[in-house]
């Protein structure tokens, strides 16, 4: 998802319901994607968020059968954990979703009744998409390796690579190459 999705969705959630439950609903989750588009985490990883001096890191540790991954710190590459008062937020325990199933899939449900995401959907978004917009962000707008892009995201370079190396557009290609060619005329 690109920035200016992202702000539209947030801004479409009904934090002014008049209907309690579903006031309540949209703050939780509203906070819910605020986090995974500030930080780039997994659905799964908004549960298991502490503040350590500070900082926030996440303690998720995921298992798949190339290895696993360790806790880590997180880092917003904008201003939206400022702006959104993120870290502040999760060391005061504002409440998060409540799921009785998985985190993706209560987000996946949840993201399914609101009428600002059907758009989104259609041109194939999920909740993960909140997580692909952070590495989109890395590399577009910050320039980022794959190797510290990896590791903000928690994941391998392998695993990046996989995942994210087949987003790349004939436009983001010339951008790079003039990006390049500017770097070449500088350090020359």
């Amino acid at each position: 998802m690109q920035d200016d999705e992202i702000i539209t969705f947030l801004k479409s959630l009904p934090v002014e319901s008049k209907h309690p439950r579903d006031k309540e609903a949209a703050k939780r989750w509203k906070f819910a994607f605020e986090l995974m588009a500030a930080f780039g985490l997994r659905p799964i990883e908004i549960k298991h968020l502490a503040v350590e001096n500070g900082e926030l890191w996440c303690n998720y540790i995921k298992r798949s059968g190339s290895g696993q991954t360790k806790p880590r710190r997180l880092r917003c590459l904008n201003s939206w954990a400022s702006e959104w008062n993120l870290i502040e937020r999760i060391a005061n325990n504002e409440p998060l979703p409540l799921c009785k199933v998985g985190v993706a899939d209560a987000a996946r449900t949840y993201l399914k009744r609101q009428k600002s995401w059907d758009s989104l959907a259609k041109a194939g978004k999920t909740s993960y998409s909140f997580r692909h917009g952070f590495a989109l962000r890395c590399h577009q707008q910050y320039g980022l390796s794959v190797r510290i892009a990896s590791a903000l995201l928690g994941h391998s370079t392998d695993t990046h690579i996989r995942s994210y190396g087949t987003w790349t557009d004939e436009d983001e290609i010339d951008k790079a190459l003039a990006r390049g060619q500017r770097y070449k005329e500088l350090t020359s």
